[in-house]
């Protein structure tokens, strides 16, 4: 009976390609377009912009030296698709940045030439930083170019246009959020390009500075302020990932320039450290004031702001510096971070993170200050922060609930293992053994006598349980290594889907 009725219609795409002068815009404006295209529709192929993109990239030298022929026709035309005020079709911009990859690559000190004879390129591109594309036409412009001479002249010509402080300017509340991480990770490219290739992109104390006024003062705006922490984060980088997945110095900068400028960003941000203390505590507004979830309802989540400020917190701690440790006991940040570690018991980022806060405080060295040893965050660690306190309490609460009908542990658990081993481990060795034996020995003998137990018993049977023996000869990793796993560097993929997935995980 189905086919007795014709449901089959003529693609209203048939139509505009009979139409004489149909343009592509029209073409990609149709709903059906990617339907038609995986039907074959030859008509469409013949017209359609990818096949025209992969034939101009081809790197066929005619076809080369006619796109930057003389009177510049070519890519007059070409150009002319970014400069306007319009917002850009994101596929069509991927086809042009692939074809200006290929000029910038082969025809470089021609192209460089011709864009700097365009009126205020820079401002142009920026003001389509917010297509992806776009952000990859900037990276193609600091990479692609194999002349040593054409390169220092590209360089020392963005340089001189203000890329680094225009693309800062992008990050603040009166831009939307696709411009502010494209811009971000734009300024991470070249944070770190420069770093490879001994090549500075304007000095990073003033760009720093100028980053932490758009992302603290005034109205706090989340996207700005995530942002602003990835580009923070890559300032302080001093390690690399090598190739077998073990981080080594980088090398390829004098070390002595490289502590340098990150005892800069450290000078820059311990002054602010007191906003990001705040923030801590009262994070900028977001999309939902509460989140329910199937563990109850998280009123309010605990947001991305929070979890990357967490983060820099980790990444501060690890430079060791005193200015930054005395700040940060001062302002209590460390027992902070402790009450929101207990309060989103389902949040493993957030938990790696503080657990990692703790590991540190424990291995850092003391600090000579005028001819004495200062290691101000370990002992507020123990007396103020009430570790060990702290933690049992918290172990105990947590055998109550599973203890209960349809109890279940706490997702933080694992991390609070790894945590109560790291400070058994403190006592046992390294350069804090004895100044931590002290500080436990002051504590009250209730205190002591409870971490006795604790040690006898439930910390040495869950450590029991989560020794793997040898299965087939290979040794499994007990959960505590597990929780302390790096999975920074997945490339997750950024379908809807799995965006929200990872929301959700952010804001437990």
């Amino acid at each position: 009976m189905f086919w007795k009725f014709n449901l089959m219609t003529t693609s209203h795409i048939d139509t505009l390609l009979d139409k004489e002068g149909v343009t592509l815009h029209e073409l990609m404006d149709e709903d059906d377009i990617l339907q038609e295209c995986k039907a074959q529709n030859r008509k469409l192929i013949s017209l359609y912009p990818n096949t025209a993109c992969e034939l101009l990239t081809s790197d066929v030298q005619m076809i080369n030296d006619a796109l930057a022929d003389e009177d510049e026709v070519h890519i007059k035309k070409l150009y002319a698709f970014l400069d306007t005020e319009k917002t850009l079709n994101p596929l069509l911009a991927s086809f042009f940045s692939k074809v200006m990859g290929l000029l910038i690559a082969r025809k470089s000190e021609m192209t460089l030439k011709f864009l700097q004879e365009r009126e205020d390129f820079v401002g142009v591109m920026l003001r389509h930083i917010g297509t992806s594309a776009i952000m990859d036409l900037l990276l193609r412009l600091l990479t692609c170019i194999e002349s040593p001479e054409v390169k220092k002249a590209m360089i020392d010509w963005l340089n001189k246009e203000k890329i680094v402080q225009r693309l800062v300017t992008c990050i603040t509340p009166s831009y939307d959020e696709d411009i502010h991480s494209n811009a971000a990770q734009s300024l991470t490219d070249i944070i770190r390009l420069g770093r490879e290739q001994i090549v500075q992109l304007q000095d990073h104390a003033e760009l720093l500075n100028t980053l932490l006024e758009n992302m603290l003062t005034g109205e706090k705006n989340e996207s700005v302020i995530v942002n602003g922490l990835s580009v923070i984060q890559t300032l302080l980088e001093f390690k690399k990932q090598s190739p077998d997945d073990s981080a080594e110095q980088m090398t390829t900068m004098d070390p002595e320039q490289m502590f340098t400028g990150i005892h800069n960003v450290l000078t820059a941000i311990c002054p602010r450290l007191k906003d990001f203390h705040a923030i801590l505590l009262e994070p900028p507004k977001q999309r939902f004031s509460f989140m329910p979830t199937t563990v109850g309802t998280l009123d309010p989540p605990l947001g991305n702001t929070r979890l990357q400020t967490s983060r820099l917190i980790a990444s501060l701690l690890l430079t060791n510096t005193h200015s930054i440790n005395a700040e940060l006991t001062r302002l209590g940040t460390i027992s902070v971070l402790l009450d929101l570690y207990f309060k989103y018991i389902w949040n493993n980022f957030l938990h790696s993170h503080v657990t990692q806060c703790i590991y540190t405080i424990l291995c850092n060295s003391p600090i000579d200050v005028e001819g004495s040893k200062e290691h101000p965050l370990l002992n507020q660690l123990f007396t103020e922060g009430k570790i060990m306190e702290r933690i049992l309490d918290e172990w105990n609460t947590n055998e109550e609930e599973q203890g209960k009908e349809r109890g279940r542990r706490k997702g933080f658990m694992g991390h609070l293992t790894r945590m109560a081993n790291d400070i058994v481990n403190a006592q046992e060795k390294g350069e804090n053994t004895e100044t931590v034996k002290a500080l436990v020995s002051e504590l009250p003998d209730a205190i002591k006598e409870r971490w006795e137990a604790f040690l006898t018993g439930l910390l040495t049977d869950t450590n029991k349980k989560n020794t793997v023996e040898l299965v087939q000869g290979h040794n499994l990793a007990s959960s505590s290594e597990d929780d302390d796993a790096d999975f920074s560097n997945i490339p997750f993929p950024q379908d809807t889907a799995m965006q929200q997935v990872i929301t959700n995980f952010i804001n437990f």
